[in-house]
């Protein structure tokens, strides 16, 4: 229907027709000024909340008890056009929930026989309108003995005017507030897997706030440190006091240079602390500092304990060391071919075996090894190393090369073995001269 006559539309009884006041106004029972001052006040109610569901029911109890209707009805259109009851007064709420229809003149028909209003109710209809688009209809039943008011099309029209103000800020509120909730439970959510994510990693991380002085430790963090369980705030101090005295000038020394609004406001290191009982831990920290005027105001620290991490890489060297001390001792070499790149890892051994002067990264290539070989002894050799890598598995050869800085013939016993696409050797020691 056209929505922008300089009239407003109103359905009454069975047809669309624009409707002038009827004139029997002893029925009154205060002043038109009085009536046009409550309606004012109604809408002010109306307007005034941002609950969507609270609107729909003010617009039909409001509109009810002004219009002295026994039933009131908010009908509301969907995209596709089918209007349902979205609020009502007097008729059964399971029925109008279930009730849908067009919005056009069989509106009154509709509503009668789907919700039972009896037949001597006379229908009045206004449309909801919102920025030239009809919304849905405001819909009284009164009966039909009862007179009508001064203006009843304009006062009905106003409510639904004010209805479709009312709604607008309604939903725009409740999509404001959906879409809040929806970012608040992705932040809560984000928050968790940061949580558990930090939980997993076992990371500890603590704010310092350089205007009070204090560490704000997490409740990791407060582990980590050796001092009790739970978030703690402590003076700087305090956590400085806790650097191993080994580590403790290169430690302040970054730590200053972090703070520094010319340099680069953040460092990582490992270094250790020592726990109020004595023992000795070992962190890798990140900090990152944050300025404003010119000057630190807050960091961020994050660390992580790398005790058992530094305790296996110290046991591994002391394990190479005493590998080394072996192969020197029993005139064992060892090395690592890459197959990938063809290059082979030779340790010092092996190049005092083969008479070839050391390389600055132990690499060699894998002609040095095979022009090694004496050439009858290479292709069996060659063919063993295949067989090997194809079987992923472990062989034991026996071959002589040649020296490269005295020509002087050796014999080799080698053993390898295959790990994934490496070829490790071992040892490859000379057993005769």
């Amino acid at each position: 229907m056209a929505c922008g006559s300089a009239h407003r539309a109103l359905w009454w009884n069975q047809g669309l027709t624009f409707q002038r006041r009827k004139g029997d106004t002893e029925y009154l029972l205060m002043s038109e000024l009085e009536r046009l001052r409550e309606l004012a006040a109604i809408n002010r109610i109306i307007t005034s909340s941002l609950d969507y569901d609270e609107v729909l029911r003010q617009v039909v109890e409001k509109t009810a008890d002004f219009t002295d209707a026994e039933v009131c009805l908010l009908l509301l259109a969907d995209p596709q056009g089918q209007a349902s009851v979205v609020a009502s007064t007097g008729v059964d709420v399971t029925l109008s929930s279930r009730f849908y229809t067009t919005l056009d003149e069989r509106i009154d028909t509709n509503l009668r026989s789907l919700l039972g209003i009896q037949p001597d109710r006379v229908f009045t209809g206004v449309p909801v309108i919102n920025q030239q688009s009809l919304m849905g209809i405001l819909a009284i039943y009164r009966q039909c003995d009862h007179a009508a008011l001064p203006d009843e099309g304009f006062l009905l029209a106003s409510l639904a005017d004010q209805a479709a103000i009312a709604l607008e800020n309604a939903a725009s509120h409740r999509e404001l507030h959906e879409k809040r909730q929806r970012t608040e439970d992705a932040l809560s959510e984000s928050e968790n897997r940061l949580k558990l994510g930090i939980q997993v990693a076992g990371l500890a991380l603590a704010e310092i706030d350089y205007l009070t002085g204090l560490n704000h430790l997490s409740a990791e963090a407060t582990h980590l440190y050796g001092l009790g369980e739970g978030a703690l705030a402590l003076p700087r101090a305090t956590i400085h006091a806790s650097f191993h005295p080994d580590d403790r000038p290169a430690l302040m020394e970054r730590i200053a240079e972090c703070l520094d609004p010319a340099g680069l406001g953040w460092f990582a290191m490992d270094h250790r602390i020592v726990w109020p009982e004595g023992q000795i831990r070992w962190l890798r920290v990140r900090k990152q500092v944050f300025f404003a005027g010119g000057a630190p105001v807050r960091a961020i620290l994050a660390a992580l304990d790398v005790t058992e991490e530094k305790a296996a890489v110290e046991e591994l060297r002391d394990s190479e060391q005493r590998m080394r001390l072996a192969t020197e001792a029993t005139g064992v070499g060892i090395w690592e071919w890459n197959v990938l790149t063809n290059r082979i890892l030779w340790d010092a051994k092996m190049f005092r075996i083969y008479g070839i002067a050391p390389t600055p990264d132990g690499f060699v290539e894998y002609s040095t090894w095979s022009e090694s070989v004496l050439s009858e002894d290479l292709p069996l050799q060659e063919n063993v190393l295949q067989d090997t890598l194809h079987r992923c598995g472990y062989s034991t050869r026996e071959f002589r090369i040649r020296r490269a800085e005295d020509g002087e013939c050796r014999h080799i016993l080698a053993v390898e073995t295959v790990r994934t696409m490496r070829l490790s050797i071992l040892f490859d020691g000379q057993f005769s001269g």
